[in-house]
């Protein structure tokens, strides 16, 4: 029998959602509450940008 320590397929889906939350508590200062994936760092920064945007404006989200 063939074990082993690294996850096989159905434990790797879990992965990237746990990356968004991972991303979107790092982003709580802001107060983003979502970011659609796939995540890049085009997106992070865009979702930082405006949040920036947003509160000196005082616009409602």
């Amino acid at each position: 029998m063939f074990w082993t320590v690294f996850p096989v397929l159905p434990a790797t889906a879990a992965y990237p959602p746990a990356i968004v939350n991972a991303v979107i508590d790092a982003l709580k200062p802001w107060e983003i509450s979502h970011i659609d994936m796939p995540l890049s760092a085009e997106r992070v920064w865009r979702a930082i940008r405006d949040a920036e945007l947003t509160s000196r404006l005082d616009i409602p989200p």
